[in-house]
């Protein structure tokens, strides 16, 4: 009986860490979504993040020019516990084809096709675009704290609502 109760919390283990979303953690939304209805379009919004206690600040309007004030939305999420710091960058266009000379790979994200790319510093970038917006996740090594990996970034791009 002891070796089968060992065998299922080893398996168990096992299981726990295989599970890549397993890292990602709970983001209440609400404040980030109300905020966004004074914008001229609603995107969607994570629901996950790969770091704890984290919190949006919402960056103004960028002015690109007659009509199109609210082309850009920039909303960096960090974490607000003491022990790490953390940034998570979120780009969102709407309207407007984003390119980038970085080389990116074709990844999933759910029924999506995304672009990943990472560099020399650590830093990741996912691109993916939904209808007329184009979203950009990056994550900023240099200002973090938390090791994350390709896959929490596709799991938070999966957890967008």
């Amino acid at each position: 009986m002891k070796k089968w109760l060992s065998m299922v919390s080893m398996l168990v283990l096992i299981l726990a860490g295989c599970n890549s979303s397993g890292s990602l953690y709970d983001y209440d939304n609400t404040k980030l979504k109300e905020e966004l209805e004074e914008r001229d379009f609603q995107p969607r919004v994570p629901t996950k993040l790969p770091f704890d206690e984290g919190q949006a600040d919402l960056n103004p309007s960028i002015e690109l020019g007659e009509g199109q004030d609210d082309t850009v939305i920039m909303i960096d999420f960090t974490s607000s516990g003491e022990a790490d710091r953390n940034l998570l960058g979120l780009e969102i266009v709407k309207d407007v084809e984003v390119d980038s000379d970085m080389e990116y790979e074709t990844v999933d994200i759910g029924e999506l096709k995304g672009q990943f790319a990472d560099n020399e510093a650590g830093n990741m970038v996912l691109n993916w675009k939904e209808g007329n917006i184009n979203y950009t996740l990056s994550y900023y090594k240099e200002q973090s704290d938390t090791e994350i990996t390709k896959e929490h970034l596709i799991e938070t791009a999966k957890s967008f609502e």
